[in-house]
C-alpha cells in the first residue's frame, strides 16, 4: 500500500472509525483493502509509534479510518498499547472495528470486554475464519452476536471474503453492554472516581476502572485532565480500595475479565478433531500402543544407529 502526503488527503469526513485488534490479526490488510493507496502514515504525537490514517467511503459517508497499533490489552504494557489506548480515550470516535484472529478468539475477546467499558460503538470481525476452520474451530456466530449485542462478521481479509459486509459494520455497530460484574467494593470505587471526572471526558467508566486498577501509564492523562484536588481524591479512593485486598486490584480485575472470556468461549466455540492423513493416523495410533509403540521405538533407534554409526563412520 502506497502512502500519500497528508496535505493531499481529503479531510472532509463526518465519522472516525478505529481498527483495533491483537498483533498479527490482519488489521492492516483490512485497512489497505478499505483505503487503497490513499493513506498517511505518521508517528503518534510524542512517540515513535506509527499510526496509519485514510479516508474511505462507508455506507455513503466519508469516514476517517485509523489503523491503531496491535494490542493485547487496554491496560498497556508497551508503547504500542499506550498509543492504542490513548487514541481510544482522547479522540472523538464514532465507532471501533475490532479485528480478531478467530483461532485465537480468547485473546481477542479480552480486548472486547475492555472496549465494552468504553461506551463506544463496537463491531467485530472474526478474521482468518478459514484457518480456524482448518484447525477444527466452529464458532456459533449468532450466539456470539447475542452475547455481545453487536455486529459480528466472519472474514478472510487476504481473500477479501466478507469485507463488503464488514464495510457496513461501523454504521450497524452498537455499544456493547458491560460484560464483567466486579465486586461491590471495586465497582463502588470505580463509580466514585467516575463521578469526579469532567463531563467532557469520554469513556469515563473505562478510565475510572483503569485508575482503580492502578494503571501507571495513565499518569500523564491524569495530570493533563484533572486538577490537584481531584487527583488527591482519586488517590485516596484507590489507596483505600487496595487496602481491602491482599492481591493487587488490577490483578483481580484481570482475573475476572479472563474468567468471563472463558465462559463466552465455552458457549460459542466448539472444537472438532481434525483428522490427519492415513499414514500419520496409523503411526499415531500404533506409537501409543503398549506393544506396537515399543517396536516403533526400536525401529527409530535402529535407523538412527545406521545413520550415525554406519553411514557417519563410513563418511569420515
Amino acid at each position: 500500500m502506497g502512502c500519500g502526503k497528508e496535505k493531499n488527503q481529503d479531510k472532509s469526513y463526518s465519522k472516525k472509525v478505529v481498527l483495533v485488534g491483537n498483533p498479527n490479526v490482519g488489521k492492516s490488510v483490512i485497512f489497505g483493502a478499505f483505503t487503497g493507496r490513499y493513506a498517511t502514515v505518521s508517528n503518534y504525537p510524542g512517540t515513535t509509534v506509527e499510526v496509519s490514517r485514510g479516508v474511505v467511503t462507508l455506507k455513503g459517508e466519508k469516514t476517517l479510518l485509523i489503523d491503531s497499533p496491535g494490542t493485547n490489552t487496554l491496560v498497556p504494557t508497551s508503547e504500542d498499547e499506550v498509543v492504542t489506548r490513548d487514541i481510544l480515550i482522547n479522540e472523538e470516535i464514532s465507532s471501533v472495528l475490532q479485528v480478531m484472529d478467530t483461532k485465537n478468539i480468547r485473546r481477542g475477546l479480552l480486548v472486547t470486554l475492555q472496549l465494552a467499558e468504553m461506551d463506544i460503538k463496537v463491531g467485530l470481525s472474526l478474521n482468518m475464519y478459514d484457518e480456524a476452520g482448518e484447525k477444527g474451530f466452529e464458532i456459533d456466530v449468532e450466539k456470539l452476536k447475542g452475547i455481545v449485542g453487536t455486529e459480528v462478521v466472519p472474514t478472510i481479509a487476504t481473500q477479501r471474503w466478507g469485507l463488503d459486509k464488514l464495510k457496513a459494520t461501523p454504521s450497524l455497530s452498537k455499544n456493547i453492554a458491560e460484560l464483567v460484574r466486579y465486586p461491590a467494593q471495586i465497582d463502588k470505587a470505580a463509580r466514585s472516581i467516575e463521578a469526579l471526572l469532567p463531563e467532557t471526558v469520554s469513556s469515563r467508566r473505562a478510565i475510572s476502572l483503569m485508575l482503580v486498577a492502578g494503571d501507571d501509564t495513565m499518569e500523564g492523562w491524569v495530570k493533563k485532565n484533572l486538577d490537584e484536588a481531584v487527583i488527591k481524591k482519586v488517590f485516596e479512593i484507590v489507596t483505600a480500595l487496595q487496602k481491602r485486598y491482599s492481591e493487587p486490584v488490577g490483578f483481580i480485575i484481570n482475573k475476572l475479565r479472563l474468567a468471563r472470556v472463558d465462559k463466552i468461549v465455552s458457549e460459542v466455540v466448539t472444537m472438532t478433531p481434525v483428522k490427519g492423513g492415513v499414514i500419520s493416523e496409523f503411526i499415531g495410533k500404533w506409537s501409543m500402543h503398549p506393544v506396537g509403540g515399543l517396536f516403533i521405538l526400536l525401529g527409530v533407534l535402529f535407523v538412527m544407529y545406521e545413520f550415525v554409526g554406519v553411514l557417519g563412520a563410513g563418511y569420515f
